[in-house]
C-alpha cells in the first residue's frame, strides 16, 4: 500500500504539497506541528487505548484551527442494524466480483483483530482528547467519516 501511496503522490503535479506515506507502527511515530491529520480505516486496528493515544497525539500536533479527519469501519448500536449492513456490504464486495470465499476469508481474518467504536463512541474519544468542533461527513453502512477541528 506505501508503494501504491508512493506512485500517485508521484504523479501530484502540485510540489508544494508536503505528504509523505510511510510503513511504520503509528505508536512510535513522533508527529510534527501539522494543520491537517487523516487516519483512513486505522482505528478499528488499534486497542481502544491506543485509539486514544494516537487522538491525543494528533490533538497535541495540530495547529490552531487545524482538522482531523477519520473514516472508521463502526458498530451499529443496534445488533440488526450490524447485521444488515454487513449483508449489504458482501452484496457489494460480491457486485464488485469478490469470490464468496474471498469475502468469508476476509471476515475471518479481521474477527480477532478488529475493535469497533459505536458512532457514539467515536464522537466521544475525540471530545475527550479536546476537540470542540466535530462533524460527521460521511456514512455510509458500518463506515464513517468525520472532520474534528482544534
Amino acid at each position: 500500500m506505501v508503494k501504491i501511496a508512493k506512485d500517485n503522490l508521484n504523479k501530484i503535479k502540485n510540489k508544494n504539497l508536503k505528504i509523505k506515506a510511510f510503513h511504520a507502527d503509528v505508536n512510535k511515530i513522533i508527529f510534527k506541528k501539522n494543520d491537517l491529520i487523516y487516519s483512513i480505516l486505522l482505528m478499528p486496528f488499534l486497542s481502544k487505548k491506543n485509539q486514544i493515544n494516537l487522538l491525543k497525539k494528533s490533538y497535541k500536533s495540530l495547529k490552531s484551527g487545524g482538522g482531523f479527519i477519520c473514516i472508521n469501519k463502526i458498530q451499529s448500536s443496534n445488533s440488526q442494524f450490524q447485521d444488515i449492513f454487513n449483508q449489504l456490504y458482501f452484496d457489494f464486495k460480491k457486485s464488485k466480483k469478490i469470490s464468496s470465499n474471498d469475502i468469508l476469508k476476509k471476515a475471518q481474518s479481521l474477527r480477532s483483530v478488529l475493535t469497533l467504536n459505536t458512532q457514539a463512541e467515536e464522537i466521544k474519544n475525540l471530545k475527550k482528547v479536546g476537540f470542540k468542533k466535530i462533524e460527521v461527513f460521511f456514512k455510509y453502512l458500518n463506515f464513517i467519516g468525520i472532520i474534528a477541528v482544534k
